[in-house]
Parts: structure tokens; sequence; C-alpha cells
């Protein structure tokens, strides 16, 4: 079970360097078009992260406490992502998508860890959704942080292929300690939701649509559909 947790969480996590990789490439030379395929993507993501919060994050951890427990570490998750997003505002930091991107990955790490020893197909099918939330927002890290002040694009690719491989650490992480205490796995569950639930309308959402461009928006349908799948598949 460990092994396969590894290999996982290295899949899930190697999507982060796949997605800055692809914000590297200049698929079409019209501006417009390359708006309209990376919004596409971002979009795409938006949907893989809303899969995540109905048909796993907000289920399971509902499952694992009381339902007043359950609302306020909900609730704490947006409040403390706005909160993250206020002082990236004021400090004008080039890596806010960054570590927004980290603050889904590393608690959704976690849970996939914990996951794989309760429900293996559950742990699965998580994997596959931060899999394919973590390709858009490794886009858009990239994006913004290659505008910013770090010069060497090969050197910032190399440093998002890193973060990609921490990914076993948290599975540890899961696997050892938190799935021995599960209030405190359907706390953080429930968290994650929050948080994932405020970053999509705060600052995903409003950068997918463009007007008279309606192809962006079904890239949301596309990756809700990727978890509507796997919740499918393992009922």
């Amino acid at each position: 079970m460990l092994v396969y947790g590894v290999l996982l969480s290295l899949c899930a996590g190697l999507a982060i360097p796949f997605g800055a990789f692809l914000a590297r490439i200049s698929f079409f030379k019209d501006r417009w078009k390359r708006d309209e395929l990376r919004r596409g993507i971002i979009a795409f993501g938006a949907g893989a992260l809303i899969s995540a919060v109905a048909f796993v994050l907000v289920p399971e951890g509902a499952g694992k406490v009381e339902p007043w427990v359950a609302l306020l570490s909900f609730a704490a998750g947006g409040l403390f992502f706005m909160a993250v997003d206020m002082a990236l505002a004021r400090l004008h930091t080039p890596a806010s998508n960054f570590l927004a991107m980290m603050m889904d990955f590393v608690p959704e790490a976690i849970v996939l860890g914990a996951l794989l020893t309760q429900n293996f197909h559950q742990g699965i099918f998580l994997a596959i959704i931060i899999g394919a939330q973590n390709m858009p927002e490794g886009y858009a890290a990239y994006t913004e942080m290659a505008k910013g002040t770090i010069k060497s694009k090969n050197k910032l690719l190399g440093f998002f292929f890193l973060v990609g491989l921490s990914g076993p650490v948290y599975v540890l992480l899961g696997t050892h300690v938190f799935v021995k205490w599960e209030a405190a796995l359907g706390v953080l569950m429930l968290f994650c939701a929050g948080g994932i639930l405020y970053l999509i309308f705060e600052d995903i959402a409003p950068r997918i649509a463009m007007k008279k461009h309606w192809l962006p928006p079904l890239g949301a349908i596309a990756g809700f559909m990727v978890g509507m799948a796997g919740y499918l598949y393992i009922q």
C-alpha cells in the first residue's frame, strides 16, 4: 500500500511541472488563441477542484465529524484562504498562484495517504483529481512567476519539478499520522474544501470568461466530468 501511495503521489505531483512545461510551449501564434487555450486549461482545473469538493472532501470529511464541526471547519478553510489571499495582494508577490497551488496540494496529498489505507479506490480517485487540478495550477503559477524576478526559465521549471517530487512526503504524513485520528482527517478535508471553494470564486473563475468566446468554460465541464467519472466508478 505504501508503494502505491508513493507512486500515486508522484503521478499527481508531477502534473505540476507538466503544467509548467505546457506554459512554456507556444501552441498558437495568435494571441487570442493562446489566451483561449490558457483560460480553457484554467477552467479544466476549476472543474476538477469542484468535483473534488463535491465527491470526496465534503462527503468524506462530514462523515468523520459532528455536523457543527463540519460547518465550522468548512468556514474556517474559506476564511483562512481569504486571509492569505489578502496578505498576498498587499505584498504584490508574483507567487500568489504558486502558494495557492501548494495550499491545495499539501493537505490533499495528506488526505490521499489516509484514504489509501481506508478505501483504495477512493484514494485512486482523489489522486486523479489532484493531478487534474495540479496541471492547470502549475500552468498558471509558472506563467505568473516567469514574469517576476526569476530570470532563468530552466531553473524555474526545475524548481517546479522538485515541488512535484515532494508528494510522497505528504502522503506519508497521511498514512502514518492523520489516519490514526479520523476527526482530524475530517476537519482537514472540510478545511481544504472551504479554501478551494473560496479560491475558485475569488481567483480562478474570474480568469476564465472571455468576451465573444464560449469555449473556455467547457474546460470546467470536462474537469468536473473527470471527477464525476471517478465517483461513478467507485460507487
